[in-house]
């Protein structure tokens, strides 16, 4: 959570506003205490859906078919979200249910008076969210329920649990209590499977001291297996230190060790630590250690970022692999990314991101919304060629398989010929589209500045265009270009960077052939009306970048250009349909 906010509103009226609409007839005493207290036993009645009656805030029945909503996408009803917040799955094998928690401001579109917003899922691959009542409200005047994590206490650990709870429903939710005075970590227990929580009577359970306690955030808790412990990753702000912590019971903390590396900014935010598995290399099959640092503000494009290490924990200390932090996404909106907590082991670690930038997330031209969420990514450390000679592990990032929500398929995969190829973009506004660009050895080595292949997505309004592009040659360049997707908002705002690019080295087809192997180059790309997200040779780069179309349009077309004859295309457009 972002350090320069300061509440302004008060839980009385977040409650009030609440109360206004709430879907049960309302006693004559709406006290703020006594509504939050109904709200509390409003235990199993408090879900509302987008696709029927209610909305994330528990107001009447809303609409996910504003022009600019994305359509698979997860955003709120209405009101301001930003960081991802106690990402967790509960529930028994089979029925699984997929809990994700947010900043929340149910009052207005702008940041401030600081709630966990709370949505629901059965599975990652339907892309159906559920939403649900805010689950931690802020109680006295100047108080903010900043970002956190929640964990599963399967064991009781804490002491907050009975039989009468599931082991694999007992959900505490650790989160920064943002005061005037300090900010401090404190927990809080849901015994109806995350829902409604409890505040922990001794809170706070972590504090800073002295001129530090201001900065002191974001605290990201996993249980420690080998070491039968708590682990808790949270940001010593504007010390740039990710401080590790240890407790065996959630309540008492003891400081292990602190970490710092990479671009420092203003400050450090969001800290996450998490175990992916390494492919390819001399430790494929195996499994590494990331550490996730949002900076803000302070990114080399403007405003916030996110940024890698990989290394290794050994129960007190985080130790890089290499000198370097890396950047997670190269577009200029994926912050405060943060993992699924209790996820099958067997599979990729899920990260989601908040797609916005603090430099321009309280003006975007949504209503009665703003800010979306990232698709949610699976994460692997594949072993990647960062040049001719140097070989090392990166964090890959993938959309979670989005057959299931796949209503057509609108073009058939053919090899385009040069010039150009166009589709149109028919459905609720959401594509996946790859295209896998190939070429011969010979080809490889004549690539000259006109060996480009270019996907131009068409909006409504005339000249209306977001260009994503290939550049061949050593290294091969991707590109985004979203200065006209939308000129009449983007042109006003100066912080809204319009052009982003990176390098990706061109792969071989054959490893163990490679002076006689073709190679080839992939982009894929999620579309969502104003959001795009872009993954490269299988997610060992990606970028998500927000696009507003003039005239509230959409995307209506696609036209692909290739520049080089030699280059062949195999371009695959899928139609996804809307998931509320």
């Amino acid at each position: 959570m972002v350090g320069r906010w300061s509440p302004s509103l008060l839980l009385v009226s977040t409650l009030a506003s609440i109360a206004a609409a709430l879907p049960y007839e309302q006693s004559s005493d709406m006290s703020a205490a006594n509504l939050f207290l109904k709200l509390r036993q409003n235990n199993n009645d408090n879900s509302t859906s987008a696709s029927g009656p209610g909305s994330s805030n528990g107001s009447t029945p809303v609409s996910y078919n504003q022009p600019y909503r994305p359509q698979i996408h997860f955003s709120p009803s209405s009101g301001f979200m930003n960081d991802p917040n106690g990402l967790v799955v509960s529930g028994k094998p089979g029925n699984e249910t997929i809990h994700m928690y947010y900043q929340y401001n149910p009052n207005d579109t702008v940041a401030g008076n600081q709630h966990w917003g709370h949505a629901t899922s059965k599975s990652f691959e339907s892309y159906e969210w559920k939403n649900h009542l805010p689950a931690i409200a802020p109680e006295a005047e100047g108080e903010g329920i900043f970002s956190g994590s929640a964990v599963i206490d399967s064991n009781n650990t804490s002491g907050f649990f009975d039989n009468s709870t599931e082991p694999e429903d007992r959900i505490v939710a650790i989160y920064t209590l943002n005061t005037a005075d300090e900010e401090s970590q404190n927990i809080a227990y849901s015994t109806n499977g995350g829902y409604n929580f409890t505040k922990y009577e001794n809170n706070p359970v972590l504090r800073d001291v002295g001129k530090y306690q201001k900065q002191f955030r974001d605290p990201k808790v996993f249980w420690d297996a080998p070491h039968e412990q708590w682990v808790m990753a949270v940001a010593h702000t504007q010390t740039y230190e990710v401080g590790f912590y240890t407790s065996k019971d959630l309540k008492s903390w003891e400081e292990a060790s602190r970490f710092s590396a990479g671009v420092l900014g203003y400050q450090y935010e969001c800290p996450a630590l998490f175990q992916a598995p390494y492919v390819g290399g001399d430790k494929d099959g195996q499994k590494g250690w990331v550490l996730l640092i949002s900076i803000n503000p302070g990114a080399p494009l403007g405003g916030s970022m996110t940024e890698y290490v990989i290394g290794d924990w050994d129960g007190k200390t985080f130790t890089s692999d290499d000198p370097s932090a890396k950047l997670a996404d190269f577009g200029k909106d994926w912050y405060a990314a943060q993992t699924w907590d209790n996820t099958d082991p067997s599979k990729p670690p899920v990260v989601i991101g908040w797609a916005s930038n603090w430099q321009y997330t309280n003006v975007v031209p949504t209503s009665p919304w703003r800010s979306v969420f990232s698709v949610p990514r699976e994460v692997t450390l594949q072993y990647a060629a960062l040049n001719p000679l140097d070989s090392r592990y990166v964090m890959a990032q993938n959309p979670i398989n989005t057959s299931a929500i796949v209503t057509d398929s609108l073009h058939d995969g053919k090899t385009a010929a040069k010039n150009s190829t166009s589709v149109d973009l028919k459905g609720d506004g959401a594509f996946d589209i790859t295209a896998n660009i190939t070429m011969s050895a010979a080809t490889y080595g004549s690539l000259a500045a006109n060996s480009t292949v270019d996907l131009y997505v068409n909006g409504t309004a005339k000249g209306d265009v977001l260009r994503i592009g290939f550049v061949g040659g050593e290294p091969g360049v991707v590109l985004i270009d979203r200065r006209f997707a939308g000129k009449d908002w983007a042109d006003n705002d100066p912080f809204f960077t319009d052009r982003f690019s990176t390098q990706a080295q061109i792969l071989y087809a054959d490893d163990n052939d490679k002076e006689n192997s073709d190679r080839y180059f992939t982009m894929r790309m999620i579309v969502d009306r104003t959001i795009t997200e872009l993954f490269v040779n299988d997610g060992i780069a990606s970028a998500a970048v927000l696009h507003y179309w003039d005239q509230e349009g959409k995307p209506t077309s696609l036209e692909m250009k290739v520049g080089d004859d030699r280059l062949k295309v195999h371009l695959d457009v899928q139609a996804l349909k809307s998931t509320w």
